[in-house]
């Protein structure tokens, strides 16, 4: 087949002049080579991918889609400075001044090296030279909101509906049976079919503002995962509840409906000192045996779901099991993850260690896990659903956040509005050894009252 391709491609050039024939086969011979190096990123083989773009550059010289390919490489390794060099490399190139891609991944590193304004500028360039890009609407939406820009990063934080693939189907789904509720007609005695379009911690994140809903007339049927819907129901009577199943066969009446991620523009939610004072979920305690009467319950979690930047919100158990107090009985929280991970370039097993943590594995929702949080007196994790759920229940909350955190915990600070007891500890650079020594310092002083 190779063979075949490259004999009808030579019939194609054969009357072309042997430099430019050169140039021609040149120039292919790159454009298969980048398209193994896609390939390769995309199965985490960074290393291999850098040695082929020297390949490309050899071939051809310096082009900006190259500096595109060995950005991606160096920030699957975590090196953000080459990435950083890479993507400046590709700005300084005629053709990358006008992509709108290179100025989108420019702001996706700039914010991460905390370069906030330069990014924001960058999201803008890129947004100016393709319209069309959403995603690059989408970052600077949430860069807004993380650095206080409420109003208006929440309201712009709407693209997303346009942005991404699942989101785009999910917008698509509701509107051919509902009309979109705006945030301003009459809701009383309507039904809202509010859409869970995100993960159980956004869910859970927004659910405060079910109650704002509520106080308009509406009733409220939840489209969201069988795991959820306990622990919601236990809350709410009076909420219903679907799946997306559901939906799909037209089985729910409704006459808007929403998503929970949208409350806080179509409520016009103002931010303050707190977004909601006490707690806003409860479940029953119940008995666990990893509990401890004589010690202080201290409940970990080290990873959560996989996505695009768990290499960075994640923390491997060999670094997380630095966290120690002899006066505590430590535990991990292990939900129902996988714990298979491409790390850093790398497919690595997450817990692939010998810890002294003892393992509570057996939680088979999330009524379960807010029972278990009944008894803890502390949880430490990374970013992750559960954080949101102790915050939600006022359980006191130490979270692990990464040096280019989620949107909704700012740029500094070690409060936020959303939960009064929960507390940041922030990551500075991309080592974990100061968080996890301030964690231990305050542990001591914890155990000690």
């Amino acid at each position: 087949m190779i063979n075949q391709k490259f004999n009808e491609l030579v019939k194609l050039v054969k009357d072309e002049p042997i430099v430019n024939r050169i140039q021609i086969f040149k120039n292919i011979s790159a454009a298969m080579l980048k398209e193994v190096c896609h390939g390769l990123n995309d199965f985490y083989y960074p290393d291999d991918v850098l040695n082929w773009c020297s390949l490309i550059e050899r071939i051809t010289g310096p082009d900006h889609h190259t500096e595109l390919i060995k950005m991606n490489s160096f920030y699957k390794k975590g090196n953000l400075i080459e990435a950083y060099k890479c993507i400046i490399n590709a700005t300084n190139l005629p053709l990358g001044q006008k992509d709108s891609v290179v100025f989108y991944n420019k702001g996706i590193l700039e914010a991460e090296l905390g370069k906030y304004t330069d990014a924001l500028n960058s999201y803008k360039k890129s947004i100016e030279l393709n319209p069309d890009n959403k995603i690059a609407a989408l970052n600077l939406s949430q860069l807004k909101i993380k650095l206080g820009m409420w109003d208006e990063g929440w309201r712009e934080f709407e693209v997303r509906n346009e942005a991404v693939s699942y989101m785009i189907e999910n917008k698509k789904l509701m509107s051919s049976f509902y009309n979109e509720w705006d945030g301003k007609k009459d809701i009383n005695n309507k039904t809202i079919l509010i859409l869970n379009d995100q993960g159980f911690g956004d869910l859970i994140n927004f659910y405060p503002f079910f109650y704002n809903i509520q106080d308009k007339g509406a009733k409220i049927i939840l489209c969201c995962e069988n795991d959820v819907m306990d622990l919601i129901s236990y809350q709410d009577q009076d909420i219903e509840f679907c799946t997306k199943s559901d939906v799909k066969q037209g089985l729910i009446a409704a006459d808007y409906y929403c998503s929970a991620s949208s409350l806080i523009h179509l409520l016009d939610i103002k931010n303050g000192p707190s977004l909601w004072n006490g707690s806003y979920i409860d479940v029953p305690k119940k008995d666990f045996n990893i509990i401890k009467k004589d010690k202080k319950n201290i409940g970990l979690v080290h990873f959560g779901g996989t996505h695009a930047y768990d290499f960075r919100r994640s923390i491997l158990l060999s670094e997380f099991c630095k966290i120690q107090n002899k006066k505590a009985n430590l535990f991990l929280i292990s939900k129902m993850h996988n714990n298979k991970r491409n790390w850093h370039g790398k497919e690595i097993n997450i817990q692939d260690i010998n810890s002294s943590y003892p393992v509570l594995s057996e939680l088979n929702n999330w009524y379960e896990t807010a029972q278990l949080l009944k008894s803890v007196d502390l949880l430490i994790s990374v970013d992750t659903g559960i954080a949101h759920l102790a915050g939600a229940m006022e359980i006191p909350t130490w979270v692990l956040l990464d040096y280019a955190c989620d949107y909704r915990w700012g740029v500094s600070g070690e409060t936020t509005s959303f939960y009064p007891t929960m507390k940041l500890f922030r990551q500075k650079g991309t080592s974990w050894d100061s968080v996890f020594n301030q964690v231990n310092k305050e542990l001591k002083i914890f155990c000690s009252v």
